[in-house]
């Protein structure tokens, strides 16, 4: 619906776009992000396609074609990691967590391995190999960048995919806490608890339920 906001200035438009994530994937990177973030996404090599796509999908809006909901959904993500990106490269030198992190040369590279390649078992050692960085170095860096322990870090990471693979996948709880580090589904599952706030099993069960 048409809305007219101001006086004679300048006409803008706006375009309203919605994305989601899930939460447990996501933190504490999205806790790291300010409530409101601004980006100009001036020159992005995406800007372009991104206007045009916009511009067909509005236009066919009275009669979406096929794919057209795909098509707006992704849009919506292209813009979200691209002002994401930019507001991590435009923040100053020297900054601690989360969002400085993914600026640093090795605990950026470290974060980059992990989430890119999430089937591997990585220790601080072969993190440290990957990076150029001893792995007492890695594990020292890591910790003032990051402001927590990279075995922490990875630990919590595991519980993470492990709560992603109980939701998606049939598989056994004892199976996941294998993969998840865990000798027994007893520590896997008070590990989890402690993370997550509910023991594995009801975790499955309740997001199940969800429509």
């Amino acid at each position: 619906m048409p809305t007219r906001l101001g006086g004679d200035g300048r006409a803008t438009r706006w375009i309203t776009l919605s994305s989601s994530i899930e939460r447990h994937l996501a933190e504490p990177l999205v806790g790291a992000l300010p409530q409101v973030m601004r980006a100009d996404l001036s020159g992005a090599p995406a800007l372009e396609w991104i206007g045009n796509a916009l511009g067909l999908t509005l236009s066919a809006s009275a009669a979406p074609p096929i794919g057209a909901s795909a098509e707006q959904s992704r849009i919506a993500e292209l813009v979200m990691i691209e002002a994401m990106s930019r507001h991590v490269a435009w923040l100053p030198p020297g900054g601690k967590g989360w969002l400085a992190a993914l600026n640093d040369r090795y605990v950026g590279r470290a974060l980059a391995l992990v989430h890119g390649r999430p089937a591997e078992s990585w220790t601080v050692e072969k993190l440290g190999r990957q990076v150029g960085l001893s792995r007492s170095a890695l594990a020292e860096h890591f910790s003032n960048v990051m402001g927590e322990p990279i075995f922490g870090f990875l630990t919590r990471w595991r519980l993470q995919m492990a709560a992603e693979f109980l939701l998606t996948t049939p598989r056994s709880i004892e199976s996941i806490a294998h993969d998840a580090g865990y000798e027994s589904a007893g520590a896997f599952s008070a590990a989890f608890k402690r993370v997550f706030g509910k023991p594995p099993s009801m975790w499955r069960k309740r997001r199940r339920a969800k429509p």
